[in-house]
């Protein structure tokens, strides 16, 4: 009966922790794609103004 109660009350504790490992994921995944757009923007215009700089 005991393990029953900890069981019912530590659940509802643990089982939202696999979404949140998902969600962390995902937030990453996009991170990482701003990132990758952000240095190519970045090095976009530093070649650009090694090009028209002279």
């Amino acid at each position: 009966m005991r393990n029953l109660l900890f069981l019912l009350i530590a659940m509802p504790l643990i089982v939202p922790l696999g979404t949140e490992a998902q969600d962390l994921i995902a937030f990453n995944q996009d991170r990482l794609a701003i990132n990758v757009t952000g240095m190519y923007v970045l090095g976009g215009w530093a070649a650009g103004n090694i090009a028209f700089s002279g």
